[in-house]
């Protein structure tokens, strides 16, 4: 259920991206500043996608309750593979082909992701020495 949940996520804020991008280019170019963000919350579409992302934290809220963060977290990348098709739709926009190949690579990603992954495994938490070793590593990267 996690799994389901974590995917509901990403396609909700897929959704709510793609509209909120459609409401933002519906207006003229060099429109920003606080009247461009004025012109967006009164918006319909804009309000539809913020309520999308809203749902969205809300399913991963949920999938991150029942479901192991290892698996939940990463799932959430779908939410790329989710806008193209979503952005057809709603904007008409042409998808290229390296697009979908790219989709797919991420797809394809992901189910190895949940394959091989071996979360039932490890402990739960970590001791300082490893979280001092990883939070270096990072810093150094």
């Amino acid at each position: 259920m996690d799994i389901v949940l974590a995917l509901v996520a990403a396609f909700l804020f897929a959704l709510g991206l793609v509209l909120q991008e459609r409401a933002a280019s519906q207006g003229p170019a060099d429109d920003v500043g606080a009247g461009f963000l004025v012109r967006l919350v009164g918006e319909p579409v804009w309000l539809l996608g913020f309520a999308a992302q809203g749902l969205g934290f809300a399913a991963q809220a949920t999938a991150l309750a029942i479901g192991r963060m290892v698996i939940v977290q990463p799932l959430l990348v779908a939410t790329i593979v989710f806008s193209l098709p979503i952005a057809r739709v709603v904007t008409k926009r042409q998808i290229r082909g390296i697009e979908w190949i790219g989709a797919l690579v991420v797809t394809g990603g992901l189910a190895a992701l949940l394959v091989v992954s071996k979360t039932d495994e490890g402990a739960d938490d970590a001791s300082l020495g490893v979280w001092l070793t990883v939070g270096g590593a990072c810093l150094g990267i």
